[in-house]
Formats: structure tokens, C-alpha cells, sequence
């Protein structure tokens, strides 16, 4: 069983269950988790020149110009951090648990579905949004043009229950080869309460329901 979040009128994300193969993370049916609470700012800018975003094959490329300021999760000011030092921050903290970790300040407010607070983390300075559900998160990249299918060195992964609009988790891209897709990702696994979840590295994603989005980052210098 996998995971899902649904949005309840009463400001609540409640989790529903959904079958996948044996082995992977069950879902936690029946709790009741408090929301990550969707930012008011409203989104800024483009990247400035020197904006890397994750090309075709892996490699950074310019960020498109065309992206309206509007539409872009990139900071105005352009993303402050590499790739490098984002896998490095993604690597050091497997088997972190939320609690005394860096994205426990993040606004979430508590422990709840914890999966965005790691991943906008890792991608602070990189991505101008706070405390964003998986789902916004995505929308926010989708709304930019900058998701797709690839699996890219960098990218953010969410997973879905078929559809773009059923996001419910979200993690980090680490490495794309011939060994597969490996991911890191906080709020696992899902057969665990969130105050005993921790930053774990899979081989592969652990659902076939996925999509990726493909943040900016600073070229190295």
C-alpha cells in the first residue's frame, strides 16, 4: 500500500490508502495529519543569467528566458546553491528523522507529512516557495513548463496515484545511470507513524506513478 493526501475542509491533510506491490511502503490509513500550510506570497521572477536549469542527459542548461516571472518557482535573484552542494546536504542526512533536523524550522509547524519540508530544504536558495504540499509544489513547476517523465540528476520525483493532480509525495533525484534511479527521500517508510520516519536512499523509486520536475541551480564555478 501507498500513501496518499487529501486536502479536508477543516485545514487537515488525511491519509487514504492506495494498493501497489508487495514490499513497498504501506500507506498509514487512518491518521490524521496536520497540513503543510500553502504559502500567500506569490511566486517571483526568473533566474538571472547563470541560471542552470537539469537538461536532456543530465547536464544544466540555460534556464528558458521565455518563463514569465509569473510562472517560474526560480528566486528572482537566481538560485544561490549547486547541485553538488545539494547532493552533498541530501546524502549527509540519511537517516535523519524530523525531529532536531534543519527542515524542522521550516513552517510547517510540526511533524505532519514532512516530505516537502526536506525536499524545499535542500533546494533552499534554489526554490521560492514555503511550506508547500507535495501537490502545490508540483503545480508550482507545472505551471512553469518545467516538469516532465525524464528522470534527471536533481530533480525533485513526486509520486502520484495516476494523475498529475494526485501528487502525495515528493523527493530528491540523486543519480540517473545504468543502476537505476536513486532517490532520497524524507517522511519514509509509510508504514511508519511521521515522528519515526526518516531520510532514506532507495535504488529505485518505489512506485511506477511518478513525475518529475526540474529545478534550477547555480553553475558551479
Amino acid at each position: 500500500m501507498t500513501r496518499r493526501s487529501e486536502s479536508t475542509g477543516d485545514g487537515e491533510i488525511r491519509d487514504v490508502t492506495r494498493t501497489t506491490s508487495p514490499g513497498l511502503p504501506r500507506a498509514r490509513s487512518g491518521l490524521s495529519r496536520r497540513a503543510l500550510i500553502v504559502s500567500g506570497v506569490g511566486i517571483v521572477g526568473a533566474g538571472v543569467a547563470g541560471a542552470l536549469a537539469i537538461g536532456a542527459g543530465d547536464r544544466p542548461v540555460a534556464v528558458d528566458a521565455a518563463v514569465t516571472p509569473s510562472a517560474t518557482p526560480t528566486p528572482a535573484s537566481g538560485p544561490t546553491r549547486t547541485m553538488a552542494e545539494v547532493r552533498a546536504d541530501a546524502a549527509a542526512s540519511a537517516g535523519r528523522q524530523f525531529a532536531g533536523s534543519p527542515w524542522q524550522a521550516s513552517p510547517v509547524g510540526d511533524v505532519g507529512a514532512w516530505a516537502s519540508a526536506f525536499a524545499l530544504w535542500l533546494l533552499r536558495g534554489n526554490v521560492d516557495a514555503t511550506a508547500l504540499a507535495p501537490q502545490a509544489l508540483h503545480d508550482r513547476f507545472a505551471a512553469a513548463g518545467m516538469t516532465g517523465g525524464e528522470a534527471r540528476e536533481g530533480a525533485l520525483i513526486f509520486y502520484t496515484a495516476g494523475t498529475p493532480d494526485s501528487v502525495y509525495h515528493v523527493g530528491f533525484v540523486d543519480a540517473v545511470g545504468a543502476g537505476g534511479t536513486h532517490t532520497v527521500e524524507g517522511d519514509v517508510p509509510g508504514d511508519l507513524p511521521p515522528d519515526r520516519t526518516f531520510v532514506r536512499l532507495y535504488g529505485q523509486p518505489w512506485d511506477g506513478d511518478v513525475v518529475y520536475a526540474y529545478p534550477a541551480y547555480r553553475a558551479a564555478s
